[in-house]
């Protein structure tokens, strides 16, 4: 997938039976044990990183020491504000709608874009709606990258904005897992890239959102962290952790890791997710109905003037719930992960309100008479 393009990539490991593959990979998950595998790096160049300077860009090139090679892309990605709550101490929002393309996906797809253009690829397909869809067309069109994008016609959103940036996409009546078949198939066709959702260099984009965590705190660990049963940030934050102890720039305890679950929620490696990163950090998983996340939604948005995505609303109720169930101790800092713009879910949050489209307003007909309009 991507021989030779990485030079200080040592090899691909698999977290959960630490088998090891070397050179060019045909799909990202482990052939023994099908848990995502992980770019390892040479243990001479990763040992020699130091901490971002205070001059160091304001984007997740801050990190290219952490980072593989690749080519520079135009759109700054990362560095995302760390936002106090107004009326809740030591409890902040990791504002992921401040990326371009307004997610989370950013990141990892900023990376793994960067690196098929380093690689000589001209065109990547990926099964994809959503915000991911949109973070692909915005990050091919910036690499000058084609993009041909496969979504189930049950889930359409994106489609506009992923056309608007260039993208070709193809709409089946069939599930995800198809899709993603479907989109395989068309690379190899092809000799294009496939970019699935758990590729090893899109974790690397993640681990940048643990980095800057971090960062953000002097160095320090929050006490928990509120975030979707998302695989990417959680692999993501997790490899990030791993790789802050190794080099000796961040001490005390992980955080606690509570993954909210929703309806909408669907992690394809939940066994992985709980017995090494959820169980292990003293987190948990939080299933919450729809109305405690619609609930907060509103709250926040009346009360703090941030609008959540339910994804970061969901986060904020699983935050209160533990507050309630006295989950965080003193007073070291939470915080909630906010993946998406509120905006990108208007029409989630207006069937939250129960609001309809307003009804048009007929106003009398006007006619100008001596430069002054009147009613005819």
């Amino acid at each position: 997938m991507y021989a030779d393009a990485v030079p200080p990539v040592a090899a691909f490991e698999c977290p959960a039976c630490h088998r090891h593959l070397t050179g060019d990979i045909t799909q990202p998950l482990c052939p023994d044990c099908s848990a995502p595998l992980l770019v390892r790096y040479h243990a001479a160049a990763f040992a020699g990183a130091a901490k971002p300077a205070a001059a160091a860009p304001p984007s997740i090139a801050r990190y290219a020491q952490l980072l593989p090679d690749s080519a520079p892309l135009t759109l700054p990605t990362g560095w995302t504000p760390l936002l106090p709550s107004r009326r809740h101490p030591h409890l902040l929002v990791k504002n992921e709608a401040a990326n371009p393309a307004s997610s989370f996906h950013a990141r990892g797809i900023s990376v793994a874009v960067a690196v098929a253009l380093h690689s000589g690829h001209r065109r990547i397909v990926a099964a994809a709606a959503g915000d991911e869809a949109v973070a692909l067309a915005v990050y091919a069109s910036a690499a000058g990258l084609q993009a041909h994008l496969i979504m189930p016609r049950a889930d359409t959103s994106g489609y506009s904005e992923a056309l608007a940036c260039g993208a070709t996409l193809t709409l089946l009546d069939d599930t995800p897992a198809a899709c993603t078949r479907h989109a395989a198939e068309d690379a190899r066709r092809d000799r294009s890239l496939s970019f699935p959702l758990l590729d090893p260099f899109r974790i690397e984009g993640a681990k940048t959102l643990g980095l800057e965590i971090v960062e953000q705190l002097g160095w320090r660990y929050p006490q928990a962290i509120f975030c979707p049963l998302d695989d990417a940030i959680l692999i993501g934050l997790w490899k990030a952790f791993h790789e802050l102890e190794e080099l000796g720039w961040v001490a005390g305890h992980r955080p606690k890791i509570i993954a909210i679950r929703t309806t909408v929620s669907a992690p394809q490696h939940a066994d992985f997710l709980l017995r090494e990163i959820i169980h292990p950090s003293g987190g948990r998983i939080m299933d919450l109905p729809d109305n405690a996340w619609q609930a907060s939604l509103l709250d926040w948005a009346r009360h703090e003037g941030i609008l959540l995505c339910p994804h970061g609303a969901a986060a904020a109720a699983a935050w209160q719930q533990a507050r309630e169930e006295s989950l965080l101790t003193g007073n070291a800092p939470a915080v909630l992960i906010q993946p998406a713009s509120g905006i990108r879910h208007l029409g989630v949050i207006a069937e939250t309100m129960g609001l309809a489209a307003p009804a048009a307003k007929i106003y009398p007909q006007r006619t100008p008479v001596g430069g002054i309009i009147t009613p005819q």
